[in-house]
């Protein structure tokens, strides 16, 4: 249903229109709970991500890639993991033979990945969240 209406504010050129209401939303309904593929998120709908997780999930490409090419007890490190938009779907992925690193340096950002994970605890048994930097250098 969400992707046949995406389709039609596309094709109509209401693309504006439509962030406005959705603006207007997530000023009254900021802050959500919702489960995707399974995996719940707590969501701050004035938030970028947050947004694409809420209404089709966030990079649903790369969500496609990662179905496609993790399999269970692969070992992933994920440079940048944010809120868990990836992180959650990775952690799923490799089970629980497999192990994902994620590094986010941000309080917020990482606040928040924290959250998510603890949202779904399952997770936590291989996944590894860890608030660093990471650099060539």
């Amino acid at each position: 249903m969400k992707k046949t209406i995406k389709k039609l504010i596309v094709a109509m050129n209401l693309q504006k229109i439509a962030y406005s209401f959705f603006d207007l939303y997530a000023h009254y309904s900021r802050f959500k709970t919702v489960t995707r593929y399974g995996i719940r998120y707590a969501l701050d709908l004035r938030e970028s991500v947050d947004r694409g997780i809420f209404l089709l999930g966030w990079e649903p490409h790369t969500l496609n890639w990662l179905n496609a090419h993790l399999k269970s007890g692969d070992t992933v490190i994920e440079v940048g993991a944010n809120v868990g938009a990836h992180s959650l779907t990775i952690s799923s992925l490799v089970g629980s033979s497999g192990c994902l690193y994620a590094f986010e340096p941000t309080n917020y950002a990482f606040s928040k990945l924290n959250k998510n994970f603890q949202l779904n605890p399952i997770f936590l048994k291989n996944t590894k969240l860890l608030q660093l930097f990471v650099s060539d250098k």
